[in-house]
């Protein structure tokens, strides 16, 4: 949650005069434009690279411009730390940011609307890999930098608040695109008008607040060009309103509000909870501020002087390197086309180049070259070992195979689930405080149905890291369910189905509610059979024919009449079942016991057609590929029919897990 510092406010008032001035001379620095002609391709101009603690810059302006750029970064990002409580937190996901010399520089890598680029001065794009802040520096200084606070707000918020209303995340990033600073930062000037807002606000009536809240990502008043001025203004006097009238009466309110929607709460009740009024009359209050338009900034002093990275290394990099970068960039705009010519030409350029093998690789990923995909992948591995990002690139292109156009992935092949855990450990060991990793690793487990005790602790390191984030609850609803742990499955999605800002994320956990729903009707319904079946094996079956598979198997013949009994044509027996193998899986699965001193593997074309049946709590959740670890004690049906294709011995029917206290001898 968000608080201000020292938990005061301070009262609107005009800044300092002599700091007022430094502030403007600072702000007013202007960008070098470089005079070279702009031209689309990366050929003969020089790119700079600068590293600092928090981000990567590249651009085809001079190094000082870059430094520039990067040392106001980290100013405003220590800046925004300090106002949130949550100082010395790093951006869980690497940014990367890529300054242009000039619009035309800037166009052909710009996102893509209706076909055209866009005619957006910056933009933000976040990634589960790497975020990117990209912008020209053909405008004036405090354009250029506006659009960079504001990207940033929303990488931040993103990161620490995970997903908040869109209007809230709008508005405060527009709220601080506005910051002003003196230069050791100890002092910092809040709520700056935004001219084009003011002039919105003066000609288009406000929209109600209840359409306010409701708009998402989707809906006409984010995206629509008609629209979006008014959204966007509205958003941010709003913000304003909320945090700086009457000394910031309501901004603990706002940050309150925020907290409950992220808790799952209804937004009416949230809204009431939080500012103990209702709707409308913050909207009346809202429209008597808009009228006055008296938007005052207001001062904070920190206790000591904001600190940011100088020593920032940076230098001249390759055409090669460029060009990696910027078809990376591409990649992530999903303009696949565009992003495999930069990348192949890096690579002709510099065959050993990690970041572009890479790159290319996730782009034969999506383009389903699988083949050509991990190819690119292990090269960028074996280029540069001891980048974690690398490792956690090769096992996301891999998880990526076994998934359906909708992103779900219903099983992994054993030498797949080694493959990817081997690279998500390496990168979790180069850096440990990458969540995605934790993410994907907990995800391979849970559709391999193993190792899921590891899984919990995963998924929980990966939300620790990256709280706020309701996709990563998603996985710890499902790790839930797939113990038939439903209660703590709908205590996580709940919440979510019920208060998620995405509504994406909101369809993903209803779905999973009714998925809980139905499952228990099918087990119940299951139960209901198995108990059938057995009080009709109990009327056919002959004392003589219990005690034999009793005296066979080692069972009491009390259990042995609640069994499944055998068919013609049907074999039984008792073993320990280990595991269950899908990497065959065009041919059928093949189920693997240990039973007499030797392993014995049987088939069947579909695992859902195999009828499971539990007799102890020991086992729980759907029966999905993997090893069984603990081995489970199984009594076993099948038809005796070698396969020897498949090194199988016949086809299973039925397995019937049996209580932990009966022994296996």
């Amino acid at each position: 949650m968000l608080v201000c510092v020292c938990g005061q406010y301070f009262k609107p008032s005009l800044a300092d005069p002599k700091l007022m001035k430094r502030f403007v001379r600072i702000f007013s620095i202007v960008l070098l434009v470089l005079l070279a002609p702009a031209k689309e391709a990366v050929a003969g101009e020089t790119w700079t690279k600068v590293v600092s603690k928090n981000f990567t810059l590249i651009g085809n302006a001079d190094e000082r411009e870059i430094r520039q750029v990067a040392a106001r970064l980290e100013q405003f990002r220590e800046v925004f730390s300090r106002l949130s409580g949550n100082q010395g937190a790093l951006a869980s996901v690497p940014t990367t940011v890529i300054v242009f010399r000039t619009e035309e520089a800037f166009r052909p890598y710009k996102p893509l609307y209706r076909g055209r680029p866009s005619d957006a001065a910056g933009f933000f794009q976040s990634g589960s890999d790497t975020n990117y802040i990209t912008l020209s520096t053909e405008h004036r200084a405090g354009e250029a930098y506006r659009i960079i606070f504001h990207e940033y707000v929303h990488l931040l918020v993103n990161d620490r608040m995970g997903d908040v209303p869109v209007w809230f995340n709008e508005g405060l990033a527009e709220y601080y695109s506005t910051v002003g600073a003196s230069e050791d930062g100890a002092r910092v000037w809040l709520g700056f008008p935004v001219r084009s807002h003011l002039a919105t606000l003066r000609d288009t009536g406000l929209i109600p607040l209840r359409t306010l809240f409701s708009v998402e990502q989707d809906s006409p008043y984010y995206n629509e060009r008609d629209k979006n001025g008014i959204f966007y203004a509205e958003s941010w006097a709003l913000v304003h309103y909320l945090l700086q009238a009457n000394d910031g009466a309501r901004a603990s309110e706002l940050y309150r509000f925020i907290e409950l929607l992220g808790a799952g709460k209804p937004q009416g009740e949230a809204f009431t909870e939080a500012f103990g009024t209702d709707v409308e009359t913050l909207e009346k209050e809202l429209a008597e501020y808009v009228r006055r338009a008296s938007y005052t900034s207001r001062a904070v002093t920190f206790p000591s002087r904001v600190e940011f990275d100088a020593g920032a290394r940076g230098g001249a990099i390759t055409e090669s390197e460029a060009l990696a970068h910027l078809g990376d960039l591409l990649l992530h705009l999903k303009r696949l086309d565009d992003a495999d010519a930069r990348l192949q030409e890096a690579l002709r350029l510099d065959p050993h180049s990690a970041l572009a093998h890479c790159a290319l690789g996730l782009v034969r990923a999506k383009q389903k070259r699988y083949s050509e995909a991990r190819a690119h992948l292990k090269l960028a591995v074996t280029e540069n070992p001891d980048d974690y990002l690398l490792h956690y690139k090769y096992a996301y292109a891999v998880s990526r195979e076994g998934m359906d156009e909708e992103q779900t992935a219903y099983s992994y092949t054993t030498d797949d689930a080694e493959l990817m855990r081997a690279e998500l450990r390496r990168a979790m060991e180069l850096r440990p405080d990458f969540p995605e990793s934790y993410h994907l690793l907990a995800f391979v487990n849970l559709v391999r149905d193993e190792q899921l005790d590891e899984s919990f602790t995963l998924i929980r390191r990966a939300i620790e890291l990256s709280p706020g984030r309701e996709e990563l609850e998603l996985v710890l609803a499902q790790l839930h369910m797939r113990k038939r742990d439903w209660t703590s499955a709908r205590a996580v999605l709940e919440p979510i189905a019920g208060g998620a800002a995405s509504r994406q994320v909101r369809e993903r956990a209803v779905a999973l509610l009714n998925t809980i729903r139905n499952m228990e009707n099918y087990l119940a319904q299951l139960q209901r059979t198995a108990d059938e079946e057995r009080a009709h094996a109990t009327q056919n079956e002959s004392p003589a024919e219990h005690d034999a598979v009793a005296e066979a198997t080692g069972l009491p013949v009390e259990l042995v009449r609640g069994l499944r009994h055998a068919e013609d044509g049907e074999a039984q027996m008792r073993g320990l079942l280990v595991k269950i193998d899908c990497a065959q899986s065009a041919q059928g699965v093949i189920i693997v016991v240990q039973t007499g001193g030797r392993t014995l593997k049987l088939h069947s074309d579909e695992l859902r057609h195999i009828r499971f049946t539990t007799y102890t709590t020991e086992v729980r959740g759907i029966m999905t590929c993997g090893g069984r670890n603990p081995a489970n004690d199984v009594f076993i049906t099948y038809r005796p029919a070698p396969n020897s294709h498949l090194s199988t011995e016949g086809e299973v029917v039925a397995i019937e897990f049996l209580p932990r206290e009966i022994s296996l001898n």
